[in-house]
């Protein structure tokens, strides 16, 4: 199956996924198109679905519906989280802020609190349930119709557990 459009107009959605499993690597996504608008998912994802939060997710990019922001997350088990431990001058982004989590004991959801999603356990207080330690890409056009505007774009992931 190539990448090109059909008669139709652009491909419909596809989920590829591999046989082989990795403990490291370069991982690379070249798009040409990107699907963009309501409803759609864009995502390029890696994850032991079999040992899921406990082995984790990488997030290398994902959006919704019309979104032209890329961003990046891991999701994990508890006790794995990037508060203090990321450098500022290493960031090509900022942490996404999240509000309106619902308060613990009533339910109401508070907008007068928020925080960076820098704790990557799927279930830490005071972040979404499964929102992961996210980070937010500073360019507006790194995902959807922007990209595609472009020509296509190009993502990577440096898995590399030795030299962290």
């Amino acid at each position: 199956m190539s990448s090109a459009p059909t008669n139709a107009g652009p491909r419909d959605s596809v989920r590829l996924e591999g046989k082989t499993r990795f403990d490291r690597g370069l991982f690379i996504l070249d798009v040409r198109h990107m699907p963009d608008g309501c409803g759609v998912w864009p995502a390029f994802w890696m994850t032991d679905e079999a040992a899921w939060p406990r082995n984790g997710e990488v997030d290398i990019l994902e959006g919704v519906n019309g979104q032209t922001v890329s961003k990046t997350a891991l999701h994990t088990s508890d006790q794995c989280d990037m508060y203090a431990h990321v450098p500022p001058w290493t960031n090509t982004g900022e942490w996404e802020w999240i509000t309106g989590i619902p308060k613990t004991y009533t339910g109401e959801p508070d907008f007068h609190t928020s925080k960076a999603a820098d704790n990557c356990w799927v279930m830490a207080q005071h972040q979404w349930a499964n929102e992961g330690c996210t980070a937010v890409h500073d360019r507006n056009d790194t995902l959807g119709a922007p990209v595609n505007e472009n020509g296509g774009g190009i993502y990577a992931l440096e898995w590399d557990p030795e030299n962290r």
